[in-house]
């Protein structure tokens, strides 16, 4: 009987060309060249990611006529599982979920999970390499923000340096296509730019002083606006049409603060509201979450878009056997029986009374919103479920 297995790495160099260049993404290239020497030696590695290093925003502000000049940074976050079984006690082998960035040098930033901040002074605690070949790496979502640019041309004041900006994409970059389009919310100003045309244009939805815009989101070929009064506005990416399909989303007034966010779930659209219990008189014992720390005390509801009745519905069912992550610049659903080791039914996301602004290791300031029974708590409070940001898992290191 003939033998089965082949030396793949005298594999003729052009073939193995001609595969790279039809991987879909840059992590299938890196996992490809990880097969063996060869492979490397035979391909170049795929340059960093800078997808819209040639778009440039101008913010122009009210208190100087000199623009502040942005440009868009994209993070990444991948959830990575052993392929193996692993049957070591201290060896969990849920998934471990990271954020990372890439710089023009090359250089990957881990960064913590819920803001834009650069986790340091771990880089003796993170294995020095490991072979994408031995584990199952999923791109879960990308995100994308503003970032002040090096080469300002006067001195930014602090309120101006602190300027963050939510960037939203209509679809993964293609280069053919030339209706692609990018949306940026910053200073409660929507603007967007073509590529048909190179040009930012301004979006006009403000109906009186008092109006803000809580999020942006790109789906269903349209952006989505979510604004003061509870309006969902869209605006189509080609011609820029801005209308209003989706009703008023009705809801009981709170005296809490609360904001809004929008989350894709493919097909669908989700909007959570998120309510803090840091003001005085709110009784809604139903509504708000309880925990002994004051800093953790939220509360949530989640409404999923009806397109057929262009409404806002209450999601009765909650997540079922989901977890909802609630990043600085993406939010997204992850599944519990795909990826062991989350807490369905359950809401990740900051604790605000705890910012981690110090960088002490991925995840430092998460809390845990259980949707069964309208409690917050730290991850710590979890056994089994809090390690899904940091330490790195032991597999990583056997």
């Amino acid at each position: 009987m003939e033998n089965s297995s082949r030396d793949w790495s005298s594999f003729p160099d052009h073939l193995l060309a001609t595969i790279a260049d039809r991987l879909p993404t840059r992590l299938d290239t890196l996992r490809f060249r990880a097969v063996c020497t060869s492979f490397r030696a035979a391909l170049p590695p795929p340059p960093p990611p800078t997808p819209y290093s040639d778009i440039h925003y101008f913010h122009h502000s009210s208190t100087s006529n000199s623009p502040i000049h942005f440009f868009i940074a994209q993070s990444t976050v991948y959830a990575i599982q052993p392929l193996s079984q692993i049957s070591h006690p201290l060896h969990s082998p849920g998934a471990w979920l990271v954020k990372v960035e890439d710089s023009p040098s090359g250089d990957v930033k881990l960064l913590d999970p819920f803001s834009t901040s650069q986790v340091k002074n771990v880089s003796d605690k993170l294995p020095g390499s490991f072979n994408l070949l031995d584990y199952r790496v999923k791109e879960i979502s990308k995100g994308y923000r503003l970032e002040l640019a090096t080469d300002q041309q006067r001195e930014l004041s602090r309120s101006e340096r602190s300027y963050t900006g939510k960037v939203v994409v209509s679809a993964d970059e293609d280069d053919d296509d030339d209706e692609f389009a990018i949306m940026v919310l910053i200073q409660g100003k929507v603007v967007v730019w073509k590529r048909r045309d190179n040009k930012w244009h301004n979006i006009d939805i403000i109906q009186d002083r008092f109006h803000f815009i809580y999020d942006i989101i790109y789906h269903n070929r349209r952006f989505y606006v979510f604004s003061y009064k509870n309006r969902t506005v869209c605006v189509d990416p080609k011609s820029l049409n801005v209308s209003e399909p989706v009703a008023p989303l009705r809801i009981s007034l709170s005296r809490s603060a609360s904001s809004f966010h929008l989350v894709k779930s493919s097909p669908d659209l989700f909007l959570i509201r998120k309510n803090y219990l840091d003001f005085p008189g709110n009784c809604d014992s139903h509504f708000w979450g309880k925990s002994g720390d004051r800093g953790c005390r939220v509360g949530l509801n989640i409404f999923k878009l009806d397109e057929g009745k262009d409404e806002w519905v209450t999601v009765k069912d909650e997540l079922q056997d989901r977890a909802l992550f609630m990043f600085k610049e993406c939010n997204f659903f992850l599944s519990a029986q795909e990826f062991s080791g989350l807490k369905w039914n359950c809401v990740y996301l900051p604790d605000r009374g705890r910012p981690n602004v110090d960088g002490d290791y991925p995840g430092s300031n998460a809390v845990i919103f259980n949707l069964d029974n309208r409690c917050t708590d730290k991850l710590s409070a979890f056994p089994g479920f809090s390690e899904i940001f940091w330490p790195p898992p032991g597999w990583l290191f056997s």
